[in-house]
């Protein structure tokens, strides 16, 4: 930054450097689950003091951290983000996929 300020984050020091996202924004594309599927997405940022991962779900916060897996919903429709964090001013977000769940089809009838 312009005053070159130092900072010391577990245990080393150095610059403070933006976050960056080294995915690719959407690089999931559009993801097509049916319910009960799972959902794995991933994203790495690299930065200092090293940056926090936040997932969005369209606007709602629904994980933290590099992974994000769950079971999914009909609920669960909609634009995945990635943010980055650090120093709490300095964010940068990508959208990574567009998740659609459909219903589960019904068993075929019993024979």
């Amino acid at each position: 930054d312009k005053f070159g300020i130092e900072v010391q984050h577990k245990g080393r020091s150095g610059k403070i450097e933006h976050p960056v996202i080294l995915e690719e924004e959407h690089t999931y594309g559009v993801l097509e689950l049916t319910e009960d599927n799972e959902l794995f997405l991933e994203c790495n940022a690299e930065g200092f003091p090293e940056p926090e991962i936040v997932w969005y779900r369209d606007d709602e916060i629904v994980g933290y951290g590099n992974y994000l897996i769950k079971s999914v919903s009909l609920a669960d429709s909609g634009e995945y983000t990635c943010e980055a964090v650090n120093c709490m001013t300095n964010k940068v977000s990508k959208v990574l996929a567009a998740v659609i769940v459909e219903k589960k089809p019904p068993p075929p009838p019993a024979q």
